[in-house]
């Protein structure tokens, strides 16, 4: 489990404040708070809740046939989450788990819903044919010493009482689709007993399993944590999903002719009410005060190091880092895959730029939050990749 740090002082990026190192109580790692929600908390118009047929904007190490589906993935989710004025608003979230394919039609899932909980989490599997077709029935993912067994289920939307209810005996069905695993049918992971039966952790509006790209640790005083990641690149400029294992994504811009990158001052996860948003910093060498200046780094081919930096809320509370850095798998050349996307970019004439949010609405220009960008060429081609403002 991380631990909790605060800075004593008010944050404010153009003063330097001191750091102190406290023990809080410890803190559910996926940003959101473990108690259980209503239902009725979460209202989406039933046309909202289709399949997600396709990731926006993430380099997927695709599995070019179903028997490679396996090893580190990344369950890739539209969901909720809450902005800078408490208000609730879609977003995506990264989380990892392993994949074993067992050579039978069927897969094995683990780490499925940790992020969810400090328990240790069941195994799940599912059925995976030749031809694609992905089904699941609801299994149970951990057993909540406050609430009980916790399962995953799929869900429905009454649209007359403008409420969800998960429909446990339902198949969560999927298919696999150009190297990547989609869901067809909406899941949540809900209670399954007691006073809080049919309360949800976790509902996911439309979702993917992908291939992960890499690996990213993080060094903190207290120990080293790793998560798995998947990334994008984009004008300049590195998108990385999974960013720190809190399930949201990151930005960073990098200098190819210097071979460096920069980690501009960004919301960096949402910590349940108590606790708010938390943002990056960059630290002193001494990690006693934050920096008025981006978070700088480094690439090669291989690996992104950066540090040290600081994940902080308004508060001054977070976790202090020493330095950190994402590893890339084998098979994946960055530098390459650089030269590749601004080949691509100087070589096409930009026709017009089309922005969405996450629910498919157009939108005149990118809206705080998440957004989808829809770049059009001259040629009638067209690339599709996620933004955050």
């Amino acid at each position: 489990m991380k631990h909790f740090f605060t800075l004593l002082s008010a944050i404010a990026l153009t003063s330097a404040i001191s750091v102190n190192a406290q023990n809080l109580h410890p803190l559910n790692q996926h940003g959101r708070s473990f108690e259980p929600k209503s239902l009725s908390e979460v209202r989406m118009p039933a046309s909202q809740q289709k399949g997600m047929r396709k990731a926006p904007g993430i380099k997927v190490m695709k599995a070019t046939a179903i028997s490679e589906l396996s090893g580190p993935a990344m369950v890739v989710y539209e969901s909720t989450s809450v902005d800078d004025e408490g208000e609730t608003i879609p977003f995506i979230f990264y989380y990892g788990i392993d994949i074993e394919n067992n050579g039978d039609g069927t897969i094995t899932m683990s780490g499925f819903g940790q992020w969810l909980t400090n328990s240790d989490v069941n195994d799940i599997t599912a059925k995976l044919d030749e031809d694609g077709n992905f089904e699941m029935d609801s299994q149970v993912l951990f057993t909540d010493s406050n609430f009980g067994k916790v399962s995953i289920a799929a869900w429905d939307y009454n649209e007359e009482a403008e409420d969800i209810f998960p429909v446990r005996d339902a198949k969560i069905t999927g298919s696999f689709i150009d190297g990547g695993l989609y869901f067809d049918t909406p899941w949540g992971i809900f209670i399954d007993a007691g006073e809080y039966k049919d309360y949800y952790f976790d509902l996911a509006f439309s979702a993917g399993i992908l291939k992960a790209t890499g690996v990213m640790t993080d060094t903190d005083q207290d120990g080293t944590y790793k998560s798995y990641i998947v990334h994008n690149i984009e004008n300049d400029t590195i998108y990385v999903g999974g960013f720190s294992g809190m399930g949201e994504s990151a930005v960073m811009t990098y200098d190819l002719s210097k071979k460096t990158v920069s980690i501009p001052n960004q919301r960096a996860f949402y910590y349940g009410s108590d606790y708010g948003v938390f943002y990056t910093y960059a630290l002193n060498t001494m990690m006693t005060s934050v920096e008025s200046i981006d978070i700088s780094g480094t690439f090669t081919e291989s690996q992104i190091s950066w540090g040290p930096w600081a994940q902080l809320n308004a508060d001054g509370r977070g976790f202090l880092y020493k330095d950190s850095k994402i590893d890339f798998f084998e098979g994946y050349n960055l530098i390459e895959d650089i030269t590749s996307v601004k080949q691509v970019e100087t070589s096409k004439n930009i026709a017009r730029n089309k922005f969405y949010n996450v629910q498919g609405i157009e939108t005149a220009q990118p809206q705080k939050g998440v957004n989808i960008q829809v770049t059009e060429y001259t040629d009638g081609s067209k690339k599709t990749v996620k933004i955050l403002k």
